[in-house]
C-alpha cells in the first residue's frame, strides 16, 4: 500500500507548475494580482496564463494516469513553460519585473529530469528567449532603460545552475549504479550460499528467500509472503524458540539487522558430513606423520637387530639401541592414545602450588622458581599439571633456571608465564614449534608442544610463545571466566 503513494520527480514538478499557474490565475482572477501581471499587455498576459493553466493541468492528468514518462513528453512541458514564461515576462514589463527567476526552476528541473544535451539545450532556449524579449522591449519602447546587465545576469545563473545540476545527477547516478550492482552481486552471492537465508521485516512479511532455503524448507521460490505461510517453523521457531530439529537435520539462527531480521538455515546433515571430512582428513595426515616417525625407530631397531645377529659377541650397544628406540616409539603411542583419550576438564580450586609441587624436577642442576604463586586458581588440576610438565621438560633441555609467575592478563583472568633463561627459539622455528613431529632434538618425539596446545584448547584456554630478547617464554591464558583468589 505504502508504494502506490511514491511519485516520481516528475510527477512533482507537474504538479508544481499547475499549483504556480493555478495561483497566478487565482490572483488575476479575483482582483489580488500585483499592478505589474500583464501591465504592458493586459489581454496577452490573460491569454496565456490561461492557456498555460490548461497545459499544466492536462499535462498533470496524464502523469496521473501514469502514462509513460517519455522524453518527448517532458521535453514538450519544458517548451511550453519557456514559450508560456516568455509572453507572461514581455507582457508584464520584461526581465525588470522579477518573472526570469521562474527560469532558474525550469532549468533546474529539466537538468534533472532530461538527458545532458536537452537539457543544455533548455538552458539556451531560456537565455535567447530572455535577450530576444529584452530586445523586442527596446524596440518597442526606445527611451525605456536597457536592462541587459539583468538578462546577462539570469543567462549566467541558468547555465551555472544547469550544469551544477547535471554534475550532482551524474555523481547521483553513478553511486546508484555502483550500489545496485553491490547489490546484485551481494543478492547472487547469497543465491548460491548453501545456508538458506530468510530476510523478514517487524511484521513477518518476507522480503527476500534464497535458493538453499526454498530447498532445506521444501516451498516453492517466491511462493511466501509472510512467516506465518509456514505454520510448523512459525510455530516451532518464533513461538517456542526452539532453533535446532536433530530429525530433520536443520538448525536455525536469527540475525537481528534493523528494520529487518536474518533467519539462517543450516543443514546439520552436510556440516556433519563436512565435520566427519575434516576429521578423516586430520586423521589422515596424523596417521601419515605417525607412521613417518615410528618408521625411523623401527629402521633401527632393524638395523640393530641384524647386527645381533650378524656380530652377536657386540650385544650391549646394540641392545641399548633397540631399547632406545623402542622408547620412543612408545612415549609416540602413549602421547597420541592421550590426545584421543581427553575428557571433559574437571574445573575446581586448588593451589598452583600443589600443581608445582607434584612435577618432578628433570635434573639435579635445574631451578624452578615460583613467583606470586601463592594463590588458588580455578582449572582442571591434571591437565594444567601435564601442560607445566611439558614446559619444564622442554626448558630443562636448554637452560638451567626456569620461572613460573602467575598474574592476571589485561582481560582480569589467569595468566601463567612459564620462562626459562635459556637461547630461546630461533626466529624461522616460532610459527612450527607447535605441529605435530616438530623437534631439533634427535632424541625427541616433536609431541610435547602439540600435546600442551591441544590440552589447553580443552581447558578454553590459550598456548602461545612470546618472543623474548633472552630466554622463551611461553604463556597460558586461561580465558577472562577464569579468576584468581590470592590468600
Amino acid at each position: 500500500m505504502a508504494a502506490s503513494f511514491i511519485i516520481s520527480p516528475y510527477q512533482v514538478y507537474n504538479i508544481y507548475r499547475f499549483g504556480l499557474a493555478s495561483v497566478l490565475w487565482g490572483l488575476v482572477y479575483l482582483d489580488r494580482a500585483p499592478s505589474f501581471f500583464g501591465a504592458f499587455i493586459p489581454q496577452a498576459f490573460l491569454t496565456t496564463l490561461t492557456l498555460y493553466w490548461v497545459t499544466t493541468l492536462l499535462l498533470l492528468y496524464l502523469a496521473e494516469l501514469k502514462k509513460a514518462e517519455s522524453i518527448t513528453l517532458i521535453f514538450f512541458g519544458f517548451l511550453c513553460d519557456i514559450l508560456a514564461w516568455g509572453i507572461l515576462l514581455h507582457s508584464s514589463g520584461g526581465i525588470t519585473t522579477g518573472f526570469g527567476l521562474v527560469y532558474v526552476i525550469i532549468c533546474a528541473s529539466a537538468a534533472l529530469l532530461l538527458p545532458r544535451q536537452l537539457a543544455l539545450f533548455i538552458a539556451s532556449v531560456s537565455v535567447l528567449g530572455l535577450i530576444g524579449q529584452e530586445i523586442w522591449m527596446q524596440h518597442l519602447l526606445e527611451h525605456r532603460n536597457t536592462a541587459f546587465s539583468q538578462v546577462g545576469g539570469h543567462g549566467v545563473l541558468l547555465f551555472t545552475t544547469t550544469l551544477m545540476i547535471l554534475w550532482l545527477k551524474n555523481r547521483i547516478q553513478l553511486t546508484e549504479s555502483v550500489a545496485q550492482s553491490f547489490s546484485q552481486i551481494n543478492e547472487e552471492i547469497i543465491t548460491l550460499m548453501d545456508v538458506g537465508v530468510i530476510v523478514y521485516d517487524g511484521k513477518n512479511a518476507i522480503v527476500h528467500v534464497n535458493n538453499a532455503a526454498s530447498r532445506l524448507l521444501k516451498f516453492e521460490p517466491g511462493s511466501l509472503s509472510t512467516l506465518e505461510s509456514l505454520p510448523t517453523l512459525y510455530h516451532d521457531v518464533f513461538i517456542r524458540g526452539k532453533n535446532y530439529f536433530p530429525h530433520q537435520h536443520r538448525r536455525f539462527q536469527q540475525l537481528p539487522m534493523p528494520p529487518y531480521t536474518l533467519l539462517l538455515v543450516f543443514d546439520t546433515k552436510k556440516e556433519a558430513k563436512h565435520a566427519q571430512q575434516l576429521r578423516l582428513a586430520a586423521l589422515g595426515q596424523m596417521a601419515s606423520n605417525i607412521a613417518h616417525e615410528i618408521r625411523n625407530p623401527l629402521s633401527a631397531i632393524t638395523q640393530a637387530s641384524d647386527h645381533l645377529k650378524s656380530r652377536p659377541e657386540n650385544t650391549t650397544a646394540l641392545i641399548e639401541i633397540i631399547e632406545r628406540q623402542a622408547l620412543r616409539m612408545n612415549q609416540i603411542i602413549e602421547t597420541v592414545l592421550s590426545l584421543s583419550k581427553q575428557s571433559k576438564p574437571d574445573m575446581r580450586w586448588f593451589h598452583i602450588n600443589d600443581c608445582l609441587s607434584s612435577i618432578v624436577v628433570p635434573k639435579s642442576d635445574f631451578t624452578i622458581r615460583k613467583v606470586n604463586t601463592h594463590c588458588l586458581i580455578n582449572s582442571d588440576f591434571s591437565m594444567l599439571e601435564q601442560v607445566l610438565t611439558i614446559l619444564i621438560e622442554n626448558a630443562a633441555q636448554h637452560a638451567t633456571e626456569v620461572s613460573i609467575t602467575l598474574d592476571h592478563d589485561d582481560e582480569g583472568g589467569a595468566c601463567i608465564d612459564v620462562k626459562d633463561n635459556g637461547p630461546g627459539v630461533e626466529q624461522q622455528d616460532i610459527p612450527s614449534i607447535f605441529d605435530p613431529f616438530f623437534t631439533k632434538n634427535p632424541h625427541g618425539t616433536g609431541l610435547g608442544l602439540f600435546l600442551a596446545q591441544r590440552l589447553c584448547d580443552a581447558l578454553g584456554a590459550e598456548l602461545y610463545y612470546i618472543e623474548q630478547s633472552e630466554g622463551a617464554l611461553f604463556r597460558i591464558c586461561l580465558g577472562p571466566k577464569v579468576g584468581i583468589v590470592h590468600e
